[in-house]
């Protein structure tokens, strides 16, 4: 079925399964309102899924109740990762225990969350901060800026040989912190 929403948007409903575990349901029906990447999608179980039809995305949290699942509102809502230098092949060069965990707290910064064990770090620039991860293997660290509107920039991935931070890391994330505030200077 395809049509509009209220606010005048192309909206589609199409039937698809949905998990069992779900309310018990084996039916639901996706409603898609808007364009691309900015479109959602909600999963609803109602019997009579029509009870969407003609809602703006605004409205409908007033149907929550018949509606269990938003399939893509997270993603689209999650601030993009900007991976500066070497830093993601530096993190992916972690041991499993500590590459789980740094990805973990990337994640919820993603969805502007604090992570669980972090510092500000302005020796680097103003609004960096870093990631410590503690493990068996070692410590960890991921120099970040998420205060930036458009995505999170990772600087830096490394491991400690010490309780302080080596100058030549953080020589690593002043550059790169420079380079991302170069780049959005000659943007505006």
């Amino acid at each position: 079925m395809k049509g509009e929403c209220a606010d005048g948007h192309p909206r589609e409903c199409a039937s698809t399964p949905s998990h069992p575990s779900q309310s018990g349901a084996t039916n639901g029906h996706v409603h898609r309102f808007g364009r691309g990447a900015a479109s959602t999608h909600l999963r609803c179980l109602c019997a009579d899924h029509s009870a969407l039809d003609g809602i703006s995305p605004a409205g409908i949290t007033q149907r929550l109740p018949c509606c269990i699942q938003f399939d893509t509102l997270r993603s689209w809502m999650d601030k993009p990762i900007d991976w500066r230098g070497s830093s993601l092949d530096d993190l992916r060069g972690f041991p499993v225990t500590a590459r789980v965990q740094a990805g973990q707290e990337l994640r919820k910064l993603q969805r502007g969350e604090t992570p669980d064990d972090w510092r500000p770090f302005p020796e680097v620039g103003p609004g960096v901060n870093e990631i410590r991860i503690d493990c068996a293997d070692g410590w960890f660290r991921v120099m970040y800026v998420a205060k930036l509107a458009e995505a999170i920039y990772v600087l830096h991935s490394f491991q400690k040989a010490s309780r302080k931070t080596s100058k030549r890391d953080v020589e690593i994330a002043e550059t790169r912190y420079r380079a991302v505030v170069r780049e959005r200077t000659g943007l505006k």
